[in-house]
């Protein structure tokens, strides 16, 4: 690709030959020649070059600086001047075509190429300038906020010089008449403005900040401002009104300190509980929230549709406990009630026209809804000439209110649970003082006593049904009128009497509010002063025993309210009544039942102590249990069996903590099975001790029977855990005795029949069969010896064990000549005897021996020592047996004492024996009551056997 196209406009014909060759020595395309500044447009127009090298001077009537102005104007192709002229007049024509370049003639070819390389080159970054500026233009026009460019001046001063259409739209077009204005004059007013600014020319950071402008050039009145450098000595300036933003903030943080205010108001309501306190600090709470002047809280009461005043602050003092009826002509409070939605009254009397001489009060209504229903309103009212409320305050009211109708619920509630407590606190202790005493004249005064804390009154009285009627057996409050006596000889039929009818049919309380109005009141001279009356019927059983009645002198004294606590104060009088009446009975029975329960318990002890002296005399382990299977009582044997320090221990446990998790079902099932067929069962499982270590055991269950019931269970348990190992034992001698009978019996039945067949092999036949007798001979000897063992007594005689030793050498000697070993003995000078049998002793020895000399291969040692050792504080003698054979690998030496187990290397070798002799050895060891054990360090390591047998004087054989 070449470096550019060129046009030559010359019109002397070799300058412009030498020009074209030159260039395009360069490395330049010549698109072609003019020689006339005509000509140099046209072929402008049709070649479209990227460079022109135009002689200032051509023929004709336009010479090259008018043709190249020309061109400037019309295509934007950047001109080179060539000339032979520098005077001033063609230089100063030259500059104002605003060429890219002068080219002196004659010139070089460096010359030439730099001028045209630096001429390209402006071009195209004055190109890129303007297409940069068009860009900026046209962004900086686009900017919906206002925005103004201004240029710093040599004095330091900042002009405005550019103001976009959203700058002046938002003046009113007034921005425009401001170019070129000084900021620091036009912004006096606003120092922060010119110091931004500054701040952002020198630094050349972004500075943003809010301000409330002073000086009012627009509508608004917040700005977001930000200042920015777009060149040298240049800043954009960029307002954007956050006016809207503002007052939304400003709205939200005054919604904020509201609603923290409420919230600490409410937090102070909260935490009263006396209604008329809350009352009045919700309205003056609501007047300090909300400005207002006067506050009233009024009640409505659904039963007259009417507000009843019950608090207020201001102008409505003097009229609390007013009452406002909801009539027809109330359309305003009547909308409050039904919808149940806050309303702004203009003028006060709009709702209550008995105020009209507050008719400059503007109110703003506010139901309380605890419950979604209407319990009263809160009225806010201010001078409507100095306050007109919004629906900010609206807002605020509702949410005010929301949270007052709660704590007026709260302290109603309140109120209420405060009177029942009252009530239940008069009536616990009128029960406990009533209840004192079981002497029946007492509790009757009692009863009237306490009476008057449930109930006010003036006079009472208590009546016992006695057959048809009822006869007045105490009174109270008669005696200030002289009338006791005669109110005690009173006595009243039950039928002639609607009252007492009546309460003994329904069993309700029965209430006259005005004894002169009632045509239920009977006319009876003694109590013709009473004009309210209330009774309820003393019901035990849910039959009428008696009456409790009272009199007031006034009419209307009672209430349903009081006839409901009096028929709970009656509920625990009759209680006292009858316990009373019941006491004289009990009095005549207490005596017999005394001396029965006396008798009852002699009789008991005596039992229980026969049945411990039986249980802790058995040998045995007995629980009794009760028939769920939990324990009553374990004798002494059980908690020595089981490990417990007393019976206590076990007691109301379940018998399935004594027995293994695993084998709980079987006990279960039997336990089940005895107590549903009332008989005997046994049950064999794995009990737990104390420690958790198990035993088998065998269980015995026989039930308790009284009057076809199972009442308890009597658990005797055995620890069969010897029967258990014997029985394991014998299967597995059985298993092992069978098995190596097995393999002889088989042989010598095999070669008999092949004697028979062939008799001419008898001599080999009768070899095999001598072989397998002699083995059969010799396990027979080796059972019955370790069967021997087991239970023949050990003689307790001192023995010398380097005797033992010696003869064991001596009788094994040849033995070992002949297989090639040395058997050598090693015995302390100091003699050293033990306790037993010396032929025992040396048979054991000698089977350790042998042994030795078995396992040995030629060439080896067998070596015979007699050592002491100390262990657990006592001494010890030992006997020794090492030998230089292949040892005995780490897996078989936990088995080598086991009875017929002969081990690896004697089943891969075809070694003769019967596997018994080690058993044997550690049965006589253990005869002796001492202990054989095995140290092999590894194959062809050699093995050695040590029996270590107590030392003479420290532990004798047993006496069998």
């Amino acid at each position: 690709m070449g470096k550019g196209s060129i046009l030559i406009v010359e019109d002397e014909g070799v300058i412009a030959k030498d020009i074209q060759l030159t260039l395009r020595r360069l490395g330049y395309t010549v698109l072609g020649r003019a020689s006339s500044g005509a000509a140099a447009i046209e072929q402008t127009r049709a070649l479209q070059p990227d460079l022109i090298i135009m002689d200032i001077v051509l023929k004709g009537e336009m010479d090259g600086i008018e043709a190249a102005e020309f061109i400037r104007d019309g295509f934007d192709v950047p001109v080179i001047f060539l000339t032979a002229y520098a005077d001033d007049e063609h230089l100063q024509r030259a500059k104002a075509a605003e060429p890219f370049g002068y080219i002196v003639k004659p010139f070089n070819e460096r010359d030439l190429r730099s001028t045209i390389e630096m001429a390209l080159y402006k071009h195209k970054a004055e190109k890129k300038l303007r297409e940069s500026e068009t860009i900026f233009r046209s962004t900086f026009e686009s900017i919906p906020d206002p925005a103004t460019i201004w240029e710093q001046q040599p004095d330091g001063r900042l002009i405005l010089t550019q103001a976009n259409k959203a700058a002046l739209e938002a003046t009113g077009g007034s921005m425009g008449a401001f170019i070129g204005a000084d900021l620091e004059t036009l912004y006096s007013g606003e120092p922060q403005i010119l110091a931004n600014a500054r701040k952002a020319l020198e630094t050349g950071q972004t500075v943003r900040e809010e301000i409330h402008p002073t000086t009012k050039y627009s509508q608004g009145e917040w700005f977001l401002i930000d200042y920015a450098r777009i060149g040298e000595g240049k800043i954009i300036i960029v307002a954007k009104d956050i006016t809207k933003r503002k007052h939304t903030e400003e709205a939200f943080i005054k919604r904020s300190r509201a609603l923290q205010a409420l919230h600490e108001v409410l937090l102070e309501i909260g935490a009263e509980v006396e209604m008329p306190v809350v009352l009045r600090r919700i309205i003056e709470a609501a007047m300090s929230l909300l400005d207002a002047e006067h506050g009233i809280i009024t009640l409505y009461e659904p039963a007259t549709r009417s507000l009843r005043i019950v608090e207020a602050v201001g102008m409505a003092e003097a009229h609390t406990d007013d009452i406002i009826p909801a009539g027809d002509q109330q359309e305003n409070l009547n909308k409050l009630l039904e919808a149940g939605q806050p309303l702004i009254v203009a003028r006060w009397e709009g709702c209550i026209p008995k105020y009209a001489d507050a008719d400059a009060i503007t109110m703003l209504a506010v139901p309380l809804l605890p419950q979604d229903q209407v319990a009263g309103i809160l009225w806010l009212g201010a001078d409507s000439e100095k306050r007109v409320f919004d629906q900010d305050d609206v807002w605020l009211a509702e949410m005010f209110a929301t949270k007052a109708a709660v704590a007026v619920e709260r302290c109603r509630l309140f109120q209420v649970e405060r009177e029942q407590h009252a009530l239940v606190e008069a009536l616990r202790d009128t029960a406990a003082a009533i209840s004192r005493t079981l002497d029946l004249s007492e509790v009757l005064d009692r009863i009237l006593t306490n009476v008057g804390r449930v109930v006010p009154h003036d006079a009472a009285s208590i009546l016992f049904i006695e057959g048809s009627a009822a006869r007045v057996v105490r009174c109270r409050g008669f005696a200030e009128r002289g009338l006791d006596k005669d109110v005690h000889n009173l006595r009243f039929r039950i039928h002639d009497t609607p009252t007492l009818r009546r309460m003994v049919a329904t069993r309700q309380p029965s209430i006259i509010p005005d004894t002169r109005n009632s045509p239920d009141w009977i006319d009876i001279p003694e109590i013709r002063w009473a004009r309210a009356y209330l009774g309820t019927p003393i019901c035990w059983e849910d039959q009428a025993i008696g009456f409790l009645t009272l009199d007031s002198a006034t009419p209307g004294a009672f209430t349903p309210a009081h006839a409901e606590q009096l028929r709970a104060f009656t509920d625990q009088a009759a209680v006292a009544i009858q316990n009373a009446r019941l006491y004289r009975e009990l009095q005549t029975y207490s005596a017999n039942l005394e001396r029965m329960v006396e008798r009852r318990t002699a009789e008991l002890r005596r039992i229980k102590d026969r049945t411990e002296i039986i249980l802790n005399g058995s040998p045995d382990a007995i629980l009794l249990l009760w028939p769920d299977g939990t324990v009553q009582m374990a004798n002494q044997a059980f908690c020595d069996v089981f490990g417990y320090a007393h019976s206590d221990e076990v007691f109301g446990k379940p018998l399935n903590t004594l027995v293994e998790a695993s084998k709980t079902e079987a006990r279960e099932s039997t336990l089940q099975e005895v107590v549903r067929q009332k008989r005997a069962g046994r049950v064999t499982f794995t009990a737990c001790r104390k420690d958790r270590s198990t035993f088998d055991a065998e269980a015995a269950i026989a039930p308790v029977i009284e009057g076809n019931r199972v009442v308890g269970l009597v658990c005797s348990i055995h620890d069969v855990s010897a029967f258990k190992e014997m029985e394991r034992m014998k299967d597995a001698f059985i298993q092992n005795v069978s098995h190596q009978f097995r393999t002889p019996v088989t042989t010598l039945q095999l070669y008999t029949q092949l004697l028979l067949k062939q008799p001419s092999k008898a001599g080999q036949y009768l070899q095999v069969l001598n072989d397998q007798a002699n083995r059969l001979v010799s396990l027979v000897q080796d059972i019955l010896e370790i069967t021997a063992l087991t239970s023949a007594a050990i003689a307790g005689r001192p023995v010398a064990l380097a005797d033992v030793i010696e003869s064991v050498a001596l009788e094994y000697g040849d033995r070992a000549r002949a297989a090639g070993l040395t058997l050598s003995t090693t015995t302390p000078g100091a003699s050293l005897t033990v306790q037993g049998d010396f032929d025992r002793l040396a048979q054991a020895l000698g089977e350790l021996t042998e042994n030795a000399i078995t396992f040995t291969p030629a060439g080896g040692q067998v070596t015979l020592s007699l050592d002491t050792q100390t262990e657990d504080g006592k001494p010890w003698a030992v006997l020794v047996v090492r030998d230089t054979g292949p040892g005995i690998p780490p897996g078989e030496r936990e088995r080598v004492f086991e009875r017929f187990y002969r081990g690896g290397i004697a089943g891969s070798g075809h070694i003769p024996g019967t596997g018994l002799g080690l058993a044997i050895a550690q049965a006589i060891v253990e005869r002796h009551r001492g202990h054989l054990d095995l140290v092999s360090p590894g194959e062809a390591g050699g093995a050695t056997f040590r029996i270590w047998l107590p030392a003479a004087g420290e532990t004798a054989p047993p006496a069998v």
